[in-house]
């Protein structure tokens, strides 16, 4: 089968077989294919979006070989596939509040696509240190108890095919790069806390999950479209191999809230004020239990408390305590020049 062949093939019916895929991106790193023709795939599966069987043939072909393989680490990943409602980044601010814990945790992101500031640009404007290599990962947490990841983790065919398409407008394909990342990077984690937004149906995140062997994986959602659990909507909490746990409004944190409780900031200068409200729980009741609840649960998926309602307490307590702040503080080099403009 040519090139041509096998991209007209996927076309037709997005394939279920691990090969088809692995062949794809065989073809687009050869440059076999051109560019209008990996935006078209790209666009009729995200267009689709996959069943069960063509996420896992999709996350299979683009796994690294290491990660078949446990990793010699308990560190773990809390990140989301994006996609949602407009948020602050509430994943980004859980990471903090488990790291602040003594648990050893890295945090994985993309560009945004969808919202205003995704993981990546908001480390960006924090002038955090990213690592780019799992061993990278490994050496940092070796002096600290959190790691930021950049693009250098996922798989280097992202790189190819985010160059041959970016002419043609990338925005409508990011959904589906998000929906791929955090199931393909290449992480030294043993646990990882995955959200997932209205744009991946949960059964196909699910699907993985039940698979992956380098991690447990858990996953989220909220009803509210949001890739966490949220406070004030009802959301699902996932472990490996098991059915889903609902959470009600109410059943862990205090219900109540809104959706323009957890709106992000508009000027990037602002993010590192706004997310210092955010961990020392002043920006209001919302968010810190909408960051609890998440961080609550990944301090679940790493084992490290037995009930959500465990968990949550200790995520509140950090975040009373200000440590998580002091956490940021010290990984941060565009902390003073933040707070000077925040002056």
């Amino acid at each position: 089968m040519t090139a041509s062949e096998r991209v007209a093939s996927i076309l037709a019916m997005p394939p279920t077989d691990v090969m088809t895929w692995k062949a794809f991106w065989d073809d687009v790193r050869e440059h076999r294919v051109e560019g209008v023709e990996i935006a078209a795939v790209l666009a009729a599966t995200a267009n689709r979006m996959p069943t069960p069987e063509t996420f896992v043939a999709l996350v299979g072909s683009l796994v690294p070989p290491g990660l078949t393989e446990k990793q010699q680490t308990t560190a773990l990943n809390i990140v989301g596939t994006g996609g949602g409602p407009s948020t602050f980044n509430i994943s980004t601010a859980a990471a903090l509040v488990v790291a602040a814990l003594k648990v050893p945790t890295v945090k994985t992101g993309s560009r945004s696509y969808s919202s205003s500031r995704g993981a990546l640009d908001l480390l960006g404007t924090l002038g955090v240190d990213l690592q780019h290599s799992a061993r990278e990962i490994l050496d940092d947490l070796g002096k600290g108890p959190l790691s930021f990841a950049s693009i250098g983790v996922y798989p280097s065919v992202f790189v190819r095919v985010a160059r041959a398409i970016l002419p043609l407008g990338l925005s409508h394909f990011g959904r589906l790069f998000n929906s791929l990342g955090p199931f393909v990077a290449d992480v030294p984690v043993s646990s990882q806390l995955t959200g997932v937004s209205s744009r991946l149906p949960f059964d196909c995140a699910a699907a993985w999950a039940d698979l992956e062997e380098s991690r447990s994986l858990w996953i989220c959602e909220s009803r509210f479209g949001a890739d966490e659990l949220i406070s004030f909507t009802t959301s699902r909490l996932r472990a490996p191999r098991s059915a889903p746990k609902v959470i009600e409004p109410g059943d862990v944190v205090p219900a109540g809230g809104s959706p323009e409780d957890l709106l992000p900031v508009a000027q990037p200068e602002a993010a590192l004020h706004h997310l210092c409200e955010v961990l020392t729980g002043q920006l209001n009741h919302t968010a810190t239990h909408t960051v609890a609840l998440n961080a609550g649960a990944g301090l679940m998926a790493a084992g490290e408390c037995a009930t959500l309602k465990e968990g949550v307490a200790l995520a509140i307590d950090v975040i009373h305590s200000g440590s998580a702040v002091v956490l940021l503080e010290s990984v941060s080099s565009a902390w003073p020049k933040l707070m000077e403009v925040r002056k």
